[in-house]
């Protein structure tokens, strides 16, 4: 039994390691996804050109995310059907956020 604790306690800090790692990437990157967009649909994109910038693969990023591949599939197809609190916790996880404000025309 704790040679599965230990493992589960390797696999949670190398998740850790990797979500800090690409946190850190994201933030000291000037990335061509660090743009405004100014509608719903362009969300999946922008998180995919994270994703693919910083060598992610789709399934390290649902780990990373905590989110089942299901729910994955539908934030990179269909963003508009996500609740929002899915939505945070996804942009969160990448050390995103969501903002709402005027757009400038």
């Amino acid at each position: 039994m704790s040679r599965l604790i230990d493992v589960n306690e390797n696999i949670e800090h190398a998740l850790e390691q990797l979500k800090i790692a690409v946190q850190d990437a994201i933030r000291h990157s000037a990335t061509s996804a660090d743009r405004p967009f100014t509608h719903i649909d362009d969300i999946s994109e922008l998180v995919a050109v994270y994703r693919k910038e910083h060598g992610l693969s789709k399934g390290d990023f649902t780990l990373m995310a905590g989110v089942t591949p299901h729910t994955m599939r539908r934030f990179e197809n269909e963003p508009t059907s996500m609740r929002v609190d899915t939505l945070m916790s996804i942009l969160q996880s990448f050390g995103m956020t969501l903002y709402a404000g005027p757009i400038d025309e």
